[in-house]
């Protein structure tokens, strides 16, 4: 676990530009590549845990965004259940989020994986995959692998690969857990909550995920600087 400290912190600005190259490629899954990232980056759940995610994870029955939802037992990778923020205040690309996932659930109405306008659950079948990818006529698409359902390792390749392709080398899906850690304690929140929130119930490996980050004056002067009494809980 060592390795987490080396991984980098990828910005929302950074992210940004990553998801809008996504949503500008002709691949027929850029909405679904995007709100993967977004929901990676977001959440900060696991590959192996956003692939088994169902679409009465993310709405209810009315078709609204669930609030909080749940990553059930049975799907996490600690075997326990936790919460899934979508709609998240403290996150700058929470609103992102939430254009992208509509984006991508019309897409697959719109292809036939719905089955009607107007009934619950937005026509999905509530107990279907929440991500799944539709059969690509790009000669060279992002991701040539493409398969319905997704498995984690396509979607841990896809988030290396999109970043590659934005000229960012290196990046993961352990970087977004990192990422997301590290502005939720940089805006004060408790290294309890962050635990909570990413399924860890040890200290060590929180301070491990957290450790290692320089603040610069812009991220001070930004509401971004590291908080003082968080930091220090993790000692």
């Amino acid at each position: 676990m060592n390795n987490i400290v080396k991984k980098r912190v990828v910005t929302d600005i950074e992210l940004e530009h990553v998801v809008q190259m996504a949503l500008m490629s002709k691949d027929e899954n850029r909405a679904c590549y995007a709100a993967l990232l977004l929901c990676c980056f977001g959440t900060g759940m696991k590959p192996s845990e956003l692939t088994k995610l169902i679409v009465s994870d993310y709405l209810n029955e009315e078709g609204l965004i669930r609030t909080p939802s749940l990553v059930r037992a049975e799907i996490a990778f600690n075997a326990c259940e936790r919460p899934i923020y979508w709609l998240n205040q403290l996150s700058n690309i929470s609103n992102t989020l939430l254009v992208v996932m509509d984006s991508y659930l019309a897409t697959r109405i719109g292809a036939g994986m719905g089955r009607r306008i107007g009934v619950p659950f937005r026509g999905l079948d509530p107990s279907a995959p929440l991500f799944v990818s539709l059969p690509t006529t790009e000669v060279h698409p992002v991701f040539s692998q493409s398969r319905v359902p997704f498995r984690a390792e396509q979607v841990t390749m896809l988030i290396s690969r999109l970043f590659e392709l934005a000229g960012m080398a290196k990046v993961t899906s352990q970087c977004a857990r990192r990422s997301l850690a590290i502005k939720l304690l940089r805006r004060g929140i408790s290294p309890r909550f962050i635990g909570e929130l990413l399924g860890l119930s040890s200290q060590r490996a929180i301070k491990l995920l957290c450790m290692d980050v320089k603040t610069s004056l812009h991220d001070v002067m930004h509401g971004g600087g590291q908080s003082e009494s968080s930091l220090a809980s993790l000692y």
